[in-house]
């Protein structure tokens, strides 16, 4: 009861008149167990100075460690490692005292116990490391701290319901979006140079289009002044590819059709954005719009690089570049990418076979006509 009332006179009193400092209530619960909960450190220190046990556990397997960790007091956390207490220990559910630390959000005591020598890769049943604890709660410093101890950011759960679920997409999830963004700082670096090219590129190519279609003949001209130490027939072939893309983007000059080719090529990206979101919802890894038109973009930009047919290698490349910043799997990211290639192509196939049929023409026949054409 002195414990429990943080009394620290009485305690003392008591300590030094010989009570038995590792007596249990009726509840199965020690002094020092109390004494942690309430985050009493001097408490603390005076129990075990008389030989309380640092390592006692409650009924369920909790330690007392567990309990100082839960609490945050980093004093009372240092007073029991002090004495030698296992900061590895794991209660009957398997959690660790880095686990309660990480999840409640006591900074100073996660990197105590790391320390310390917790393992900042210890998993429940479920798979949950400290990483996800902290990332479920939203607690922005603790998950970057355990990155900083060499926690790997793209780590996925593997059982059914949350399978493929790494800790940016449970930021995600959960709503915290400045943790997310925290959790892909690893990479920034890379992944801003890279977007800022790419957008100074597209932006030059924009820019570039718009000043042909306003002075065509500029552009021929400035071909023809370039270009003359080429042969004469390279020369003329140049312009006339010059004067046919002006006739061809001439188009562009009408407001009515500019604004047409802007609306399917929006519902085209949005569509093919579409596509990446649901193929990696067949995997159960679920991903935002903004992603999937990432996806996109860097497919896009690969399927320029000469490949496979069908551009296999390419889009299996991009889809891995795009998505394991986002915490997706590489084996995932390459599944989504091969069902992303495989189902247009399987229902294109069979809607151009049921119209082929539908029409009541033979194979043989359109052969034999082809080759009545070729000859």
């Amino acid at each position: 009861w002195a414990v429990y009332h943080d009394d620290v006179d009485m305690t003392g009193l008591l300590v030094r008149s010989g009570a038995n400092v590792n007596a249990e209530n009726r509840y199965g619960v020690p002094p020092l167990s109390t004494a942690s909960t309430n985050g009493n450190a001097t408490i603390v220190g005076l129990l075990l100075d008389a030989g309380a046990d640092p390592n006692e556990t409650l009924e369920g397997g909790e330690t007392v460690l567990m309990i100082a960790a839960r609490t945050g007091s980093l004093e009372v956390v240092e007073l029991l490692l002090a004495k030698d207490a296992d900061p590895n220990a794991v209660e009957r559910r398997e959690q660790t005292a880095l686990m309660w630390a990480a999840a409640e959000g006591h900074t100073p005591v996660v990197e105590t116990l790391i320390d310390a020598g917790a393992d900042v890769q210890a998993k429940l049943r479920s798979g949950f490391t400290p990483m996800f604890f902290a990332v479920r709660e939203g607690h922005i410093e603790v998950a970057l701290t355990l990155l900083e101890a060499g926690v790997d950011v793209n780590e996925v759960l593997r059982l059914q319901r949350e399978r493929g679920t790494s800790p940016l997409l449970m930021a995600v999830r959960n709503g915290h979006f400045e943790l997310a963004v925290a959790l892909i700082d690893p990479f920034p670096e890379s992944i801003r140079l890279g977007a800022e090219l790419i957008a100074g590129a597209m932006a030059a190519v924009c820019a570039g289009i718009v000043l042909f279609l306003r002075f065509p003949a500029v552009f021929v001209r400035l071909w023809e002044g370039l270009a003359h130490w080429l042969p004469v027939r390279v020369r003329r072939r140049g312009g006339q590819l010059l004067e046919n893309a002006a006739t061809a983007l001439s188009a562009l000059k009408s407001p009515g059709m500019l604004l047409v080719m802007l609306a399917y090529s929006l519902l085209k990206w949005l569509s093919s954005g579409a596509m990446v979101w649901l193929s990696l919802l067949a995997f159960d890894t679920r991903i935002s719009l903004p992603v999937s038109m990432i996806v996109i973009a860097v497919s896009a930009v690969a399927l320029t690089v000469p490949s496979a047919p069908g551009f296999f290698g390419a889009m299996q490349a991009a889809y891995v570049f795009a998505l394991l910043p986002f915490g997706v799997s590489r084996e995932i990211a390459l599944a989504a990418s091969v069902l992303a290639l495989v189902f247009p192509w399987l229902t294109v196939t069979l809607f151009g076979g049921v119209c082929f049929a539908a029409t009541g023409l033979r194979y043989r026949e359109v052969r034999a006509q082809a080759e009545q054409v070729r000859g």
